[in-house]
């Protein structure tokens, strides 16, 4: 079962949830800070969706007061490939999800969406 602060959130996000999840190929973990002067959070990416991705979070996290849907991060983003630098994107949380029951009992879902491309890596020389 899901809940949700959003009236209505709920069924939402179950439609967004219906589809398949994968892990990401792409990312392993992600960091971010709130505001400029705030802690740096890191966690893993939980899963991913063509739509976007995943962040669980325990529910007694500081940073889950500080989160809400439509805010912008940049999100610093580590690849499942070690040998690759990690990469800076523009994100915008989509939905915050509750789990109240299940494996994920006392956990936060928060989707993301990724809203610019990837920089090319500088040209070696």
């Amino acid at each position: 079962m899901t809940t949700s602060d959003d009236p209505g959130q709920g069924e939402r996000a179950a439609e967004r949830r219906a589809e398949a999840r994968q892990p990401s190929e792409d990312y392993h973990s992600a960091e971010f800070r709130i505001d400029p002067s705030g802690y740096l959070f890191q966690t893993r990416i939980w899963n991913v969706s063509s739509r976007g991705m995943c962040l669980l979070l325990r529910e007694d996290s500081r940073v889950i007061g500080k989160l809400a849907v439509g805010k912008e991060l940049e999100v610093n983003y580590y690849p499942t490939d070690a040998s690759r630098p990690p990469e800076t994107r523009q994100t915008r949380i989509v939905h915050i999800t509750r789990e109240a029951e299940g494996k994920f009992k006392d956990h936060v879902l928060v989707g993301l969406h990724i809203m610019d491309e990837p920089e090319p890596p500088p040209p070696s020389s």
